[in-house]
């Protein structure tokens, strides 16, 4: 389907500067900015209560010409999104791949959207996954036992072994198969910490020296995150 095409709106007004000024306005118009943001927020896909994030804004936009100057002025926000460090160095530099990276929407059309409440720990989610395919193992072995009452074929032997055979594929596949997740997930965990806390130390390098250079140098220290800010939240 074809994507129509329609001429920026121009409304003419007297300027404050003298003169007249043109607006352009235009449904496509729009701008984005994105900003490092401090204070505590639970985002998605992430295990950690962060303190530092990244947000990006989308705008509408109108054009101002005046004095053969062109400015651009921002007016209602459409869209605020939150990303973590390690989700914004996804973001930027996995494109084309998969359906996108994972964020936090913020504000839509000018309203709050809700917050998420704290992380829980990953560990119990992948304790209940053994649990339960333990607990269905159990009772197969159960639905097992009461067959084994009476006299027995050789048809029905054979059939009683292809079913236990089955039953330990299945204890050490699954179970072990959960662990080479959990494995996963805390190495995953692990690079996304580490890349937290570069995406921090290098944002703090550059403003402590740019204040340096602005002859507004104070320590160091006033900039660091309160302690455990940073770490995996880990509920009982």
């Amino acid at each position: 389907m074809a994507r129509n095409t329609q001429a920026p709106e121009e409304v003419i007004r007297p300027a404050a500067g003298g003169g007249d000024e043109s607006i352009f306005t235009h449904p496509a118009f729009g701008q984005i900015g994105a900003s490092r943001v401090n204070g505590h927020v639970n985002l998605y896909d992430s295990d950690f209560t962060h303190q530092h994030y990244i947000t990006v804004s989308i705008t509408r936009s109108e054009l101002h010409r005046n004095l053969s100057r062109d400015r651009h002025f921002g007016t209602e926000e459409v869209i605020e999104v939150a990303l973590s460090e390690a989700q914004w160095a996804s973001f930027v530099s996995s494109m084309n791949i998969g359906s996108g990276v994972p964020c936090t929407i913020a504000r839509h059309e000018g309203k709050l959207i809700p917050g998420l409440p704290s992380p829980q720990n990953p560990a119990h989610q992948f304790k209940a996954e053994i649990e339960k395919t333990m607990a269905d193992i159990q009772a197969a072995l159960g639905s097992l036992a009461s067959d084994l009452d009476g006299p027995m074929s050789k048809t029905k032997v054979a059939e009683l072994r292809k079913e236990l055979e089955w039953l330990s594929h299945r204890l050490t596949g699954s179970t072990g198969f959960v662990a080479d997740k959990f494995d996963e997930h805390v190495e995953h965990t692990v690079e996304r910490a580490k890349t937290e806390i570069n995406a921090y130390t290098t944002a703090l390098v550059m403003r402590t020296g740019l204040e340096a250079l602005q002859g507004k140098s104070g320590p160091v220290l006033e900039y660091l995150p309160e302690a455990g800010s940073h770490q995996i939240v880990a509920s009982e």
